[in-house]
């Protein structure tokens, strides 16, 4: 199976070029990106598709030519002018993007956490992570009435996404849904997500290797959701100890253009925090998803913030 992927103008029709190399149509994807159009050949052994000849063509912009398990979201694909927006703003700015995570485990504590977000307001945080751990309809209506109240003062709410049964009832609140670590490889989920049209940030799983995590986001946007961001936790070593995984998250900025956000979890010591945020920074990593609530202050006094 050999891989190509065009980069073709909105006005290329992709029935010209199936009728000019004699291929079947169940051989062209399209993903419309705008003013610019993705076209992924999926060509088997008896196919030949000239690449030069495909390039030649009218409104042909650019040709590739894959060996990687990935093809749309690598770095040499990246559309122009691409960014993650939410409410037809771009959500990444030129400096570290700042998410303070909160758990709703639908109690009555979950009523502090509107306070909470009052008061990371006034640092100039503007965007919130809901981590939720029930997903009963009963629990879900708690949860978005609970949020309606951060939504009208103009937060960006990321969500925590469970099911594809509850995208339509949650898709009213939800700025970004999120998938979590342990459905990172729901591929039923990653596809009803695409369908949405919703920014989505898919976190990493500690345990699945950096293809399997780039292959997740590949889900996303073959169903036609560019705006998707990788999220990148730590690592446990052999003492039970979480570190940030260096490796991935470089790795990450040097095989895709998605933006990628670092996951700094309550169980990192808070005197390490600040230290982190200035290594994302380094690094140029696009935000910092933070869940200790105490340090997020310290975090946003930082040099260059």
């Amino acid at each position: 199976m050999k891989v190509i992927v065009a980069v073709a103008e909105s006005r290329v029709r992709p029935e010209a070029v199936v009728a000019r190399f004699g291929m079947k149509p169940e051989d062209v994807r399209v993903i419309d990106m705008g003013k610019e159009k993705l076209m992924l050949f999926s060509l088997g052994d008896t196919v030949r598709l000239d690449t030069i000849e495909l390039l030649s063509m009218e409104g042909m912009k650019k040709v590739y030519s894959f060996v990687k398990p990935y093809k749309l979201i690598h770095k040499e694909l990246k559309p122009r002018n691409f960014s993650v927006k939410i409410k037809g703003k771009p959500l990444f700015g030129a400096g570290l993007k700042l998410i303070a995570g909160f758990t709703c485990r639908c109690t009555r504590e979950d009523r502090n956490i509107l306070k909470k977000t009052r008061r990371l307001s006034q640092r100039g945080i503007d965007s919130f992570y809901f981590r939720i751990t029930d997903t009963r309809k009963a629990d879900l209506a708690m949860i978005k009435e609970l949020l309606s109240g951060i939504k009208e003062k103009g937060f960006n709410i990321f969500i925590t996404l469970p099911s594809p049964d509850v995208i339509e009832y949650l898709k009213e609140i939800a700025d970004v849904f999120v998938v979590e670590k342990s459905n990172m490889q729901d591929f039923a989920l990653l596809r009803e997500a695409g369908k949405s049209k919703i920014p989505l940030m898919v976190r990493k799983s500690p345990w699945a290797t950096l293809d399997e995590f780039i292959l997740a986001a590949e889900y996303v946007v073959c169903e036609g959701n560019a705006n998707v961001i990788l999220c990148v936790g730590g690592v446990f070593t052999a003492d039970q100890k979480v570190v940030p995984d260096i490796i991935s998250l470089m790795s990450l900025k040097e095989q895709t253009y998605l933006p990628i956000v670092m996951e700094v979890g309550a169980n990192y010591s808070e005197r390490y925090i600040p230290y982190l945020a200035k290594f994302a920074k380094d690094i140029d990593c696009d935000g910092i998803l933070l869940e200790n609530y105490h340090v997020i202050g310290d975090i946003c006094c930082l040099p260059g913030k």
